[in-house]
């Protein structure tokens, strides 16, 4: 693999505390994507700047925006768009980790 080839394949490691990790990649249609896991136990707040589309691989995971009313409960295989320039709060649910893939649906 040549220097070009390898930067174009690196693998990003995000680290958000002892209870939420993920790995950076780009998908093969070229966008920015994130395969992560959260750990049970708390809520964990983000902010967006761009809007992601965020699976539940495995488990049962709790989500909410800010301003918006309502929490949703997100199941194995289910998914939900949040909007660019927002605040969500995640929680695993079930004493259970939490796999996600999240897709950056905007590029910078």
């Amino acid at each position: 693999m040549t220097g070009t080839e390898q930067a174009e394949h690196n693998i990003k490691v995000n680290d958000y505390g002892p209870d939420v990790k993920s790995l950076g990649f780009k998908t093969p249609e070229g966008a920015k994507a994130t395969i992560g896991v959260i750990n049970p136990g708390k809520e964990h707040t983000f902010q967006t700047e761009l809007a992601e589309e965020v699976m539940v691989i495995s488990g049962r995971l709790r989500t909410a925006i800010e301003g918006v009313l309502g929490d949703t409960i997100l199941e194995t295989g289910e998914t939900a768009i949040f909007p660019a320039k927002s605040k969500i709060t995640l929680e695993a649910l079930d004493d259970t980790q939490v796999a996600y893939k999240c897709v950056y649906l905007e590029q910078q």
